[in-house]
């Protein structure tokens, strides 16, 4: 899998930050959500595969695609200003059923 670092948010969040773009004012612009944590992807996997008492390894790489395209560093990181929201990926994890 790609080595890239990005910040997870839950769906929820991202529905609450649409509501609130739908209602508010217009920016006249983009606005970016992201979580509240940066974690790799590698870790990401990691512990949703922990959760699913699944033993496989995870082997992340630089020269890995992430759908088919190689990953800048911080390339999935959110620009200055963006909207963070306030789940984060373990509280999300510990809310959701194991497979």
């Amino acid at each position: 899998m790609a080595d890239t670092v990005m910040r997870p948010i839950a769906a929820a969040d991202v529905s609450a930050a649409v509501a609130g773009g739908a209602l508010g004012a217009p920016t006249g612009g983009v606005t970016e959500v992201a979580g509240p944590e940066e974690i790799t992807m590698e870790d990401l996997v990691r512990a949703r595969l922990a959760l699913d008492g699944d033993p496989r390894e995870v082997v992340a790489g630089r020269e890995n695609p992430y759908f088919g395209t190689v990953v800048e560093p911080g390339a999935l990181l959110p620009g200055a200003g963006a909207t963070i929201a306030t789940t984060l990926y373990e509280d999300w994890l510990a809310a959701r059923p194991a497979r």
